[in-house]
């Protein structure tokens, strides 16, 4: 199954500065907070393979 990713700018990455990075409670990697307001987060399936990365917020 092919699934539609969004992906922020290399370039809004890339200028982010430093980032924040949330596990779930299987160590799985949820959600990463970028300090240019960026934020990215993943989501899974019951067999634990991702399935959804959201880009939200816009580079400050």
């Amino acid at each position: 199954m092919l699934v539609p990713v969004l992906a922020a700018s290399a370039a809004s990455i890339a200028l982010a500065g430093s980032v924040t990075y949330t596990y779930d409670t299987l160590g799985r990697l949820s959600k990463a907070t970028y300090s240019n307001g960026v934020v990215i987060t993943y989501a899974y399936d019951a067999a634990g393979n991702r399935t959804v990365v959201t880009v939200t917020g816009a580079p400050s």
